[in-house]
């Protein structure tokens, strides 16, 4: 049973994921206002916190409920995932530090938003698309 538990709430920290990632590359524009930043900081926040979500989740499954350590650990495919899912997460800490040291600004009339926000956020997409594809694979046995 806690297996399953330990899935559902893995499943419950992509999904997240999906959905706020969504929210902000909906959310965030080259000009926003002091309002709008401190929304788009709230939403990276909890973005964070199902990304926390789905990595203790994912470190359970590894190491302790459900297949063994060395089934993941050995498998190629395990590897590429994980690596992956490291990339996203550093390249996530750049939106993050400049939402969060904007927050506050909710009386500036406008806030540039740098570039390479954006494009980070929508370089996301790809990489978490690819996860799920990873981790079917892994399923069926691929990397083996």
């Amino acid at each position: 049973m806690s297996y399953v538990i330990v899935k559902y709430l893995h499943f419950i920290g992509v999904f997240g994921l999906f959905a706020l990632l969504l929210l902000e590359f909906y959310i965030v524009k080259p000009v926003l206002s002091g309002a709008m930043m401190t929304r788009l900081a709230n939403v990276d926040l909890v973005y964070w916190a199902f990304g926390i979500l789905a990595v203790v989740t994912g470190i359970l499954l590894t190491v302790s409920v459900g297949k063994s350590a060395s089934f993941f650990l050995s498998n190629p495919v395990y590897h590429i995932k994980v690596t992956l899912f490291g990339v996203a997460i550093l390249a996530t800490t750049y939106p993050t530090f400049f939402f969060q040291t904007h927050r506050r600004c909710a009386a500036a009339a406008e806030i540039n938003v740098p570039k390479a926000v954006g494009t980070i956020i929508r370089l996301k997409f790809p990489v978490l698309f690819l996860l799920p594809l990873l981790a079917a694979l892994m399923a069926q046995g691929y990397g083996c």
